[in-house]
């Protein structure tokens, strides 16, 4: 989860043009199997991979580009000068055409990851989150490229019904003494699966951090899986602290069911009970979680309720 500075001004008019540096140029980061990631986050001027995208035999060139329009000079505790830029956002060029731009005026941050499937075929997964004084809002998907244009196939934000999450968005929101966050980004792809992890934001548990979730890939089609990821949820035990536990204790008795999707209820948790999250599915855009409590499991559907005594906190550790 990446965050920007709010207050980072918008020098020029649009209409002035842009003023692009490309004095410190890097390629695309492998971060996983078959996965790239365009470094759009202020240590290079320009990001750069070469793919045939399209398929048409020719190599389009893939390029995260900040854009900048001065250098500003400052004197370190040493006395010496120091320099930096100031930036007034970044874009996604391919072959040279322009298809995203993100203004930080407007308070916008992308990410953009380069997949390739078994298949062969290579394909985008862009994001954008947009910071506000209320929280943010988290949209993307994955994006096929040709003809010079951009085609979503897949939407992030619909995988799972907002009517779940806590402040019913993919983003953030903020409460008394935490905040939930929803966002996924995608780590790998493995044969005909790619595979996200990320923040839920979930009313009945707060944040649950899932490894693994998988959108499955035929035939230039992606659509959500209902395996497994592995997941959990972590609190805040000691105040002064800070320490965290992974329990969670049940605000009410919990009905845990015997199978994700299933109605036959297996066990009990009982009130004040402690209890802890190791899975998370989704089945039809609602979410499922596998919960240890002692030496049973079981499965619990999360609705619109809070389940817990202490919701989930944001954390990444």
């Amino acid at each position: 989860m990446k965050k920007i500075l709010l207050g980072l001004a918008f020098i020029f008019a649009l209409c002035a043009g842009f003023m692009v540096k490309p004095s410190d140029v890097a390629a695309a980061t492998k971060v996983g199997t078959n996965m790239w990631a365009m470094n759009i986050d202020f240590e290079h001027d320009i990001d750069t991979y070469s793919v045939d995208l399209d398929k048409d035999g020719k190599k389009d060139k893939i390029e995260a580009v900040m854009l900048s329009d001065s250098i500003v000079t400052d004197v370190d505790e040493d006395g010496e000068e120091v320099y930096g830029k100031e930036y007034q956002g970044y874009m996604l060029k391919i072959s040279g055409k322009t298809l995203k731009t993100w203004m930080l005026d407007d308070h916008k941050y992308g990410e953009v990851y380069i997949m390739k499937m078994a298949d062969g075929k290579y394909y985008l997964s862009i994001t954008t989150t947009k910071y506000s004084n209320k929280g943010s809002t988290f949209t993307g998907g994955i994006y096929k490229y040709k003809s010079g244009a951009l085609t979503k196939l897949y939407t992030y934000e619909t995988m799972i019904s907002t009517t779940y999450l806590n402040g019913g968005k993919f983003g953030d929101v903020y409460g008394d003494s935490y905040s939930t966050f929803t966002e996924i980004y995608p780590t790998k792809v493995s044969k005909d699966n790619v595979y996200y992890n990320g923040l839920i934001g979930t009313k009945a548990l707060g944040n649950v951090r899932v490894d693994g979730l998988k959108v499955k890939y035929s035939k230039g089609t992606f659509s959500t899986s209902t395996s497994a990821a592995t997941a959990s949820v972590r609190t805040i035990s000691n105040e002064k602290t800070g320490e965290t536990t992974l329990n969670s204790y049940a605000k009410s008795a919990i009905k845990v069911k015997k199978s994700v999707g299933s109605t036959k209820t297996k066990f009990t948790i009982k009130k004040g009970a402690k209890f802890k999250v190791t899975n998370l599915y989704i089945k039809k855009k609602v979410l499922w979680v596998k919960v240890k409590a002692g030496s049973k499991t079981g499965y619990v559907k999360l609705g619109t309720s809070q389940l817990v005594k202490k919701l989930g906190q944001v954390f990444w550790g």
